[in-house]
């Protein structure tokens, strides 16, 4: 960033070179919940605070949001 600090921009991990990386175990879901995040995932996509739907077409974008918050209330 132009005109910002680098100590104030740039952090470094505290990481051991000596210790070899772990991989994290894959994670298994409820057949209820990994069906919920085929169909929510289908046409949307989550942020933390923000929800986007998606179309490949503007005239199929009513539908989606239509089918969007039907599986949203469906889950919530």
């Amino acid at each position: 960033m132009l005109g910002v600090d680098p100590s104030v921009s740039v952090r470094r991990l505290n990481v051991d070179p000596y210790y070899k990386p772990v991989q994290q175990k894959k994670r298994t879901f409820s057949k209820e919940k990994g069906e919920a995040i085929r169909e929510i995932g289908r046409n949307m996509k989550i942020y933390v605070d923000d929800i986007f739907i998606k179309s490949r077409e503007a005239s199929g974008h009513e539908a989606n949001l239509k089918e969007s918050f039907k599986n949203l209330r469906r889950y919530n």
